[in-house]
């Protein structure tokens, strides 16, 4: 069963230093049901409160980082090079770019660390993915595995030497 919030744990959450006027929670999660939208169903990716007074997201509602730190866990534990290549591509596939950084307001993304480690596990992938394609000759996908992780980690070396694995930048 999915975790839930209740409106005093969600105040308390995104205001610790001061309560809101009381309708700033609903105006804000009637935002954040917008910007999630529907699911294949039409239904909420947010639903109203529910009979208990809390709040539940659907159960389509995933975030990419958790979802590709699960995948790259799976191709790292796996004994299978086919499954790994699999899941390693599968992971890098939710790479779009810097972590964090099309977005504002996000101050807590980086005192949380969450950017640091958006970074590293998208460059820890591409460097898994990249060194199994060199491993099977298949350096030109090499190549481009690395300028997928470089999107997510551009200061990261070991992706930096994958991309100019051949001595001229790519």
């Amino acid at each position: 069963m999915a975790a839930t919030a209740s409106r005093n744990v969600l105040t308390e959450a995104l205001w610790p230093d001061a309560a809101p006027e009381p309708r700033t929670l609903t105006r804000n999660v009637c935002y954040a049901r917008k910007a999630l939208g529907l699911d294949a169903d039409g239904n909420n990716h947010l639903p109203r409160i529910n009979t208990e007074g809390r709040y539940r997201l659907g159960p389509h509602v995933r975030c990419d980082l958790l979802e590709l730190i699960q995948l790259a866990k799976n191709a790292r534990e796996t004994e299978d090079a086919d499954t790994r290549l699999r899941l390693l591509g599968e992971a890098l596939g939710l790479v779009r770019d810097k972590p964090f950084d099309s977005v504002i307001d996000y101050e807590w993304a980086w005192t949380e660390n969450w950017v640091a480690v958006a970074e590293s596990e998208a460059a820890d992938a591409a460097v898994l993915l990249a060194e199994a394609q060199l491993a099977t000759g298949r350096d030109e996908e090499a190549v481009r595995t690395s300028l997928v992780g470089l999107r997510a980690a551009p200061e990261d070396l070991r992706l930096q030497r994958l991309r100019t694995r051949d001595g001229q930048p790519n």
